[in-house]
């Protein structure tokens, strides 16, 4: 009989307590629901085994982190995911605690700490490129307090992310300019011309110009349709006290001798022409005389004369279509004006054959070309008589 009454005394007493936990249970429940997870997790910890208590009270702990990641507490919000261990993807998310932080501490121009934090996180989400914005940001604060130094030494490590490069190229023609600022000034007011080769038929006139960062190249053709400007090429530079060096990337595209004399630089050695030296080179007569075959017309022999005089071009031609015939139809003359500066010659003849003007440079030589075949010198026009075809 003791016996039962032990037994009987111990099922009741699991049954009170049951009921107890039951109720607890429920409370722990409705204050989940609630969004008070602070104090339903504490509650389902206590029940310890009962039903999924254990498991609820890590959802508490979970909610509770995500609050407070929610909130910005990221700090807090890490500790939280971190003792809850493999628990979903709470080891995720204590990662993501610190990518937020150094996202905050980023925007809040903590450079140093934000890219601490991002590389400790290596491969994860962007990480990797985050470590670049924060030198990046860093770098762009000193560019802007002018301590250049400083910031070319960041720019250098990251020098292909965003405008990395062009800050190199910045900073490096702001060195160069304090020492060589009177002939960076120099450059920067003029226009050369030199020789470019041949584009198939026609001879390519490159012209040369500067300023305080960069060179540009540009191709110039003359031929059958007037002037024809290429596609600028640029280029850094460096200078010393006796040369140009044009560099693309990190290849040397050419270096160029120059001399300052009275206040004017010379580039090269007789192979680049400011446009007063191409005026000068083209003073005179010039003659081009064609013998071709053309469609339906036949032969063609024709001859051009033009006269370059100190901004004054003068213009007469003779033609032939008959190999039979020595007659010929004389045009002419045409006056007109012309001009040479850095956009190159430009012309304005009242025949209109203006844009056959051009010119080249051939052997360091100024020549003028007639719809892009080169000219000859000649001693003077013709006049309506003076032609003679054979």
């Amino acid at each position: 009989m003791k016996r039962f009454i032990v037994l009987l005394s111990a099922v009741i007493l699991c049954l009170i307590l049951a009921g107890c936990s039951g109720s607890q249970y429920k409370k722990a429940t409705e204050l989940y629901e609630q969004g008070n997870y602070a104090e339903a997790g504490e509650i389902f910890s206590k029940l310890g085994n009962y039903e999924d208590s254990a498991d609820k009270a890590n959802e508490c702990k979970y909610q509770k982190a995500s609050a407070l990641l929610q909130n910005s507490d990221y700090d807090a919000a890490k500790e939280l995911f971190s003792a809850l261990g493999d628990y979903g993807d709470s080891a995720d998310k204590v990662k993501f605690c610190d990518y937020k932080k150094a996202e905050k501490l980023l925007a809040d121009d903590d450079y140093d700490t934000a890219k601490a934090i991002f590389s400790a996180l290596g491969s994860y989400e962007n990480s990797a490129d985050q470590v670049k914005e924060c030198d990046y940001q860093k770098a762009e604060e000193l560019f802007n307090q002018e301590k250049y130094e400083e910031a070319l030494k960041i720019y250098e490590t990251i020098s292909e992310y965003k405008t990395s490069k062009e800050r190199i190229i910045t900073i490096n023609s702001k060195f160069l300019y304090e020492t060589y600022g009177d002939i960076i000034d120099l450059l920067d007011n003029g226009a050369w011309f030199f020789d470019g080769g041949y584009n198939g038929d026609y001879a390519v006139v490159n012209r040369l110009t500067f300023n305080k960062e960069k060179a540009t190249v540009t191709p110039i053709t003359y031929d059958g349709n007037g002037k024809n400007d290429g596609t600028n090429q640029l280029y850094t530079y460096i200078l010393d006290d006796k040369e140009i060096t044009l560099m693309k990337e990190s290849a040397k595209y050419r270096t160029i001798p120059y001399l300052v004399k009275n206040g004017k630089i010379e580039l090269g050695k007789g192979d680049y022409f400011t446009p007063e030296e191409v005026d000068a080179g083209l003073q005179g007569y010039w003659d081009n005389h064609e013998v071709s075959f053309l469609p339906i017309v036949g032969l063609y022999e024709g001859e051009n004369i033009y006269y370059f005089n100190a901004g004054k071009l003068t213009y007469e031609s003779a033609t032939r279509t008959n190999r039979r015939s020595s007659n010929y139809t004389y045009f002419g003359p045409y006056t007109g004006t012309y001009t040479v500066d850095k956009r190159g010659l430009t012309t304005d003849l009242e025949n209109g054959a203006d844009f056959l003007c051009g010119f080249n440079i051939s052997d360091n030589q100024i020549v003028m070309t007639d719809g892009g075949t080169p000219c000859n010198p000649c001693s003077g026009f013709k006049g309506k008589d003076g032609y003679s075809f054979h």
